[in-house]
């Protein structure tokens, strides 16, 4: 009520009589929203589906930025650089197909058809669980 009246002096207007005389009113409580929504975005199979479609040409192409895709829990877990660089060097390219979200989980399964840098091939099944960020997804395991 105190920041009415200063305001209402400025205006040059006479405070209502309600506002001096009468009950206050309460101010209605704020309605709030569950800020962890049961259920994802929408978009969650599109942007989960582009991200592990980004990460194998990443990750062939550039391994420090791939490496920088995963939880740095996922980080260690995978031999930190080192380690995560001595398989993928080797690797010269991965193809995902066959890409299956869940969004309520997080997860991604998918088969790479793998080519390594002297020519062979190979394929996999591969599932990820990811941590979703502000901006984007990162891998949290593999299993």
């Amino acid at each position: 009520m105190l920041a009415v009246v200063p305001a209402l002096a400025f205006t040059g207007e006479d405070p209502p009589d309600r506002a001096i005389d009468g009950p206050t009113a309460q101010p209605s409580q704020p309605t709030t929203t569950d800020p962890s929504p049961t259920t994802p975005p929408a978009d969650t199979t599109r942007e989960v589906t582009d991200f592990i479609t980004t990460y194998p040409a990443t990750v062939t192409s550039d391994r420090r930025a791939a490496f920088a895709m995963l939880t740095p829990q996922f980080r260690a877990d995978s031999g930190g650089f080192g380690g995560y660089s001595r398989f993928w060097r080797t690797i010269a390219s991965a193809d995902p197909s066959a890409i299956e979200v869940d969004p309520e989980k997080l997860t991604v399964s998918y088969e790479v058809d793998y080519r390594t840098v002297s020519g062979d091939g190979d394929w996999d099944t591969v599932s990820l669980q990811l941590e979703r960020t502000d901006t984007g997804y990162l891998i949290a395991g593999e299993s």
